[in-house]
């Protein structure tokens, strides 16, 4: 990340943000669909938007679900 103040370049912020997607699209944050599974749909919303995601349990954790 970029420390406070500091000018910053277009490209490193694309970088960054593109190395978050990957991270956050990627195993273990990011998991297939298990049907056997218990599944949670959680939102968020404000004045101007709605947002939601699907979640599962596995190994004591909550994960985002894909597909």
């Amino acid at each position: 990340m970029t420390k406070e103040g500091e000018p910053t370049d277009k490209k490193v912020l694309i970088d960054l943000f593109n190395d978050l997607k990957r991270a956050v699209m990627s195993d273990p944050c990011l998991t297939r669909c298990n049907s056997k599974l218990p599944t949670f749909l959680k939102t968020d919303w404000s004045s101007k938007e709605m947002s939601c995601i699907f979640m599962q349990p596995a190994d004591d954790v909550e994960h985002l679900v894909r597909d």
